[in-house]
C-alpha cells in the first residue's frame, strides 16, 4: 500500500433534496475521489449527486482502510448488496455517532475499537 497521508471520507448521496445513501470510504485525495463519483453520476440527469458530508485526514492509507471498515462492519446491515462501501436504510446520527467514536480514538493515538 503506498505510504502518506490519506483521508477517509463520508460521502451523501442524493436525489433531489432526498439522502438515499452513504457512502463510506477512504482516498489520498478524497477531492479527487469525489469529483470521479461525480464524474460518472450523470446528476443532470437525475442521477445521484454525490457530496462530501465529512473527512479526516489521518497518517497512512492503512489507518484510513481500517477506520473505513470498521465503520462499514458496525453497519454491516445496512450495506448495500452491489456495493458495500454504501450504507442504506440508516438515519444520518446513527452513523454520526460511530464516525465520531473511530475519529476520536484515532486521534487519541489508540486504534479503531472494534464495532
Amino acid at each position: 500500500m503506498r505510504q502518506g497521508m490519506a483521508h477517509v471520507y463520508w460521502f451523501r448521496l442524493v436525489t433531489g433534496e432526498k439522502i438515499v445513501g452513504h457512502k463510506i470510504g477512504w482516498a489520498f485525495d478524497y477531492r479527487q475521489r469525489l469529483r470521479q463519483f461525480r464524474a460518472v453520476s450523470i446528476s443532470a440527469l437525475g442521477g445521484l449527486q454525490y457530496q462530501a458530508h465529512r473527512f479526516q485526514a489521518l497518517e497512512s492509507a492503512r489507518l484510513a482502510f481500517k477506520v473505513e471498515q470498521g465503520i462499514l462492519r458496525t453497519f454491516d446491515q445496512h450495506r448495500h448488496r452491489s456495493n458495500r462501501e454504501v450504507l442504506t436504510g440508516i438515519d444520518t446520527s446513527q452513523i454520526e455517532t460511530v464516525w465520531d467514536r473511530y475519529i476520536r480514538e484515532v486521534l487519541f493515538g489508540r486504534l479503531p475499537p472494534r464495532p
